[in-house]
């Protein structure tokens, strides 16, 4: 990261809470850092380092059942806002799916009050990736799971 002077870099997937992260992690020089984890120790939660400090900062989407899973965090900047998301999957599950569809739903709302209120904004995701560079996952579409019906 240091090499690569990025201006803002966002984790998904952190798995841990602000304080049982090493102080390297957290102190790394001419970067900002924020997270949020879920209250469930050791899943999901979202990270942002960044050399500017934001103007403003939301942990969460203002939606209790979304977040105590720590899957969303929100930065203001001068020039846009930044939305730095971990996506729920599906499972195996209805319920998990019904989960899933109604993040998206406030998701899209989100970006929906900030369009009409003319803020740019960007939102980062996770993505898998396989062992091979630049090459995402293969499909896992053979699976009898909820996720990958049609």
């Amino acid at each position: 990261m240091l090499e690569q002077k990025f201006d803002i870099v966002c984790i998904q997937e952190t798995k841990v809470s602000p304080d049982k992260l090493p102080r390297e992690a957290k102190n790394i020089p001419g970067y900002y850092n924020y997270f949020v984890s879920a209250e469930k120790n050791g899943y999901s939660g979202v990270g942002l380092f960044s050399r500017k400090k934001p103007l403003k900062l939301e942990n969460g989407m203002g939606i209790e059942k979304f977040d105590r899973e720590g899957r969303f965090l929100r930065a203001d900047f001068e020039d846009f806002i930044l939305m730095n998301i971990y996506f729920p999957n599906g499972k195996a599950s209805l319920e998990r799916l019904e989960y899933k569809m109604n993040f998206y739903e406030a998701f899209f709302r989100l970006c929906e009050l900030s369009q009409s209120r003319r803020q740019k904004a960007c939102y980062l995701r996770g993505r898998k990736y396989s062992p091979q560079r630049d090459r995402p996952c293969p499909s896992q579409t053979k699976r009898k799971d909820i996720r990958f019906s049609s």
